[in-house]
């Protein structure tokens, strides 16, 4: 999970490729050689799937275990920035939202031996994201991303990062948000419930990004997964809708400090 949260900011540049990781690990002295032997393996077996060298780091006494990874990257044609995003472009997505936030209720509050397959899905989603990498490369090679970011910190969030910086806004339709059916099962029709994770689960790590309308077909043709959940605007500030109604949504994710 530390390399795959450190090659989604990678991917959510562009055209890049994720290249040298420095690796920092706290431990107590009292850890198992055996446990440390296998964190590295899985380490060195995440960054042999995305051809990344391990070029260095530290090891250090701590109370606690701690994993600090630094990537660092080449981005071909350009980064691609999170503040370029134009009037009426499209706000579009990958994958499904609040299936890791959800998981991670669940691994907190429930016996995790005990759990169904659903239960199962959405904690997998937690503990083994995935970059959307590939993805990203094959899109801002083909298609006139105007601006991107993942959705580390939620979707909510994420939305707000790329129309804040330059003073935009949005209008989204929070029943286009892609949501998978292990949420909805688990969120047991609760539609307030499902649109929460949906918008403040956060640790996705899909792409969030705009495009010029006129490249949708092209979009819809290379990438058929990609959703499409509202427009950006002028209007200096984010507006949720659900079938044309206006909403109240208030921030109610995790904060860092």
């Amino acid at each position: 999970k530390a390399v795959e949260v450190n090659v989604s900011d990678i991917a959510s540049m562009g055209a890049a490729k994720p290249l040298y990781l420095f690796i920092s690990l706290g431990i107590p002295k009292d850890t198992q050689e055996s446990y440390v032997k296998r964190l590295f393996k899985s380490i060195k077996a995440a960054c042999d799937k995305h051809g990344i060298h391990i070029s260095g780091g530290d090891t250090v006494s701590s109370e606690f275990i701690t994993v600090s990874i630094t990537l660092i990257g080449m981005a071909f044609d350009g980064a691609i920035t999170r503040n370029k995003a134009a009037n009426n472009d499209l706000i579009c997505v990958t994958g499904t939202f609040g299936d890791s936030g959800a998981g991670l209720d669940i691994l907190q509050k429930s016996d995790i031996k005990t759990l169904k397959l659903f239960e199962k899905q959405l904690v997998k989603k937690h503990l083994l994201p995935q970059a959307r990498i590939k993805t990203a490369n094959l899109m801002a090679k083909n298609i006139n991303i105007t601006a991107m970011t993942d959705s580390s910190d939620g979707l909510f969030k994420s939305i707000e990062l790329l129309t804040a910086d330059n003073n935009q806004g949005a209008c989204i339709d929070i029943e286009k948000i892609p949501v998978s059916k292990a949420l909805r099962k688990f969120s047991g029709g609760d539609k307030k419930k499902l649109y929460s994770y949906a918008l403040f689960g956060a640790e996705e790590f899909e792409l969030v990004f705009t495009i010029n309308p006129k490249d949708k077909p092209k979009l819809q043709r290379l990438v058929p997964q990609v959703s499409y959940i509202g427009t950006v605007n002028n209007t200096n500030g984010v507006k949720y809708f659900e079938n044309g109604k206006k909403q109240k949504v208030e921030y109610c994710g995790f904060k860092h400090f």
